[in-house]
């Protein structure tokens, strides 16, 4: 009797009270929720999330249903009855405790979302980059394919010379027969040529007619000139006509409008030019357009053009398609120019010796 007469006495503090207990954590939640998500994220869990609501929300609802029965204050007007900021309080902490959990499973929600795209893009990235991975190791297959070719091809020469000459003494001419360095020089430029090509069709299997052009400039009376060159559609190893109409162009003094050749040798560093279309003075004339249109220039180092007295020298190659040679693809074609650029100038070193 006296527990229940206390509680007659003293329901609307209890309900009071209750629904403040309830209200001020819904508040803190609701703040947290809205203004540290980054930091409750981490300990956000949808289980014990819900869980915690539910039980604030039977809190609130328990202390508005149990000021129903406190005792009004006779002669007081109904919003100056004590009750009324009870049930105020009580009606603001279940707010605060459904705002908490709609708001907590809507970034919860996209939290997960997010994360799953993230694993999404990182999967594509990863795929990206194996698919490029195989195509790289592909084109060094290629590479390591054609530069083994060229050995061969220069190894059969020299057994059939051998073959040929049993029994006879040695002489440079069986050297320069079996070495062949001007055959090699121009084996060399074709395989080049057809390496880019072979990288043209994997790319678009429509690009079997695309054609690539091979040229070998070094300094002669101040000036690049060609030394070997060769046209793949043309099947010409004499493709080059413009170095003696705008001679100027190829002179390495000229500071106002040089040739990519010149300006490579003069950096000292590989120029690739993805439209050549976009590049400020590119063209010389107006029917390059039509069959040049990428390009990249090579400079080589120590490059002797006749085996012993080293001079400047660049390795061009251009094509007729647009953005062929791209910058991100610059490791791979300083690799491939630089292997095909050390057998070069080994030939002109035999070709140097066997005169």
């Amino acid at each position: 009797m006296i527990a229940r007469q206390f509680l007659v006495d003293h329901l609307e503090g209890i309900a009071y009270y209750g629904s403040l207990v309830a209200a001020v954590p819904g508040a803190a939640a609701l703040g947290l929720v809205l203004f540290r998500w980054s930091w409750l994220s981490k300990r956000y869990r949808e289980y014990w999330a819900k869980c915690a609501v539910a039980s604030f929300r039977a809190v609130a609802a328990l202390s508005a249903v149990v000021s129903k029965f406190a005792l009004p204050t006779p002669g007081a007007a109904a919003w100056e009855q004590p009750w009324v900021s009870t049930v105020v309080i009580a009606g603001l902490g279940y707010l605060f405790w459904e705002l908490v959990g709609a708001l907590g499973d809507h970034k919860a929600k996209l939290a997960k979302e997010k994360i799953a795209a993230d694993y999404q893009t990182e999967i594509c990235d990863l795929r990206q980059d194996r698919d490029e991975a195989e195509y790289q190791g592909i084109r060094l297959g290629w590479l390591l394919a054609q530069l083994r070719n060229l050995t061969n091809d220069k190894r059969q020469r020299i057994r059939r010379v051998v073959q040929q000459t049993a029994g006879a003494r040695p002489s440079v001419q069986h050297a320069r027969a079996g070495l062949d360095p001007e055959g090699q020089i121009q084996f060399l430029f074709e395989c080049l040529a057809l390496l880019f090509r072979m990288h043209a069709i994997h790319e678009d299997s429509s690009r079997h007619n695309q054609n690539f052009r091979v040229g070998l400039f070094a300094e002669r009376d101040g000036r690049l000139v060609p030394l070997a060159a060769f046209d793949l559609v043309s099947r010409s190893h004499n493709p080059f006509s413009s170095y003696t109409q705008y001679a100027d162009r190829y002179r390495i003094d000229n500071g106002t409008d040089p040739a990519h050749a010149v300006r490579c040798v003069r950096e000292g560093r590989t120029l690739i030019v993805p439209d050549c279309a976009s590049e400020p003075g590119f063209y010389f004339h107006e029917r390059q357009p039509s069959y040049l249109r990428s390009m990249i220039a090579h400079p080589l180092e120590g490059f002797c053009p006749d085996g012993f007295n080293p001079a400047l020298a660049a390795l061009l190659v251009d094509t007729d398609a647009v953005n062929f040679f791209q910058e991100n693809d610059r490791e791979m074609l300083e690799l491939l120019l630089r292997e095909f650029a050390a057998r070069i100038n080994l030939e002109y070193a035999i070709r140097g010796l066997t005169g």
